[in-house]
């Protein structure tokens, strides 16, 4: 794995950045201390882009001021990201579905509809967790991994990063 993404890093920039601008913007959900915006950072400058950090959200007001020291989004926000969306998600199948289309009823939000590039983010995990014995498959968290798609939906993002456990599949 090491060699592939040296390989990688390595590399001509990947084709779906556009060259049109040296700026890529994002915005990082559920963001803690930031490891995935250190990430991008790191891999846009090794491919000669700026990133730009539209905005950081996260409940956790310690690691939403370690991101804003580091990273200075232009918003950064510790009020619960599931109340600037609304959307319905049907669960009778095996995988969910949106029931009604992703709206943004936040007009801080909305601002940036079609000026981001990206959307990171790391929605909780532990009622995910093959280790969580107590609230597996059944911790309501489980249901804000689907604010990740409904953001990217509503603000016309084009590419998303999500990091979370395996079992989320």
């Amino acid at each position: 794995k090491i060699k592939y993404v040296r390989s990688y890093l390595d590399s001509e920039a990947p084709s779906f950045l556009s060259r049109n601008s040296n700026r890529i913007t994002y915005i990082d959900l559920f963001c803690g201390g930031g490891g995935l915006s250190l990430g991008v950072h790191h891999a846009l400058h090794k491919f000669g882009f700026d990133a730009k950090l539209l905005l950081a959200a996260d409940k956790d007001k310690k690691a939403l001021r370690l991101i804003q020291h580091h990273f200075k989004p232009m918003i950064h926000s510790d009020l619960p990201i599931e109340d600037w969306l609304r959307y319905s998600v049907d669960l009778s199948g095996s995988e969910g579905a949106f029931v009604t289309h992703p709206e943004v009823c936040n007009p801080q939000i909305n601002q940036f509809k079609g000026k981001v590039d990206l959307l990171v983010g790391g929605p909780p995990c532990q009622g995910h967790s093959n280790l969580n014995n107590k609230t597996r498959r059944y911790d309501p968290r489980n249901l804000l991994y689907f604010t990740m798609p409904a953001m990217a939906i509503c603000l016309d993002i084009p590419i998303v990063i999500i990091e979370n456990v395996r079992s989320i599949k």
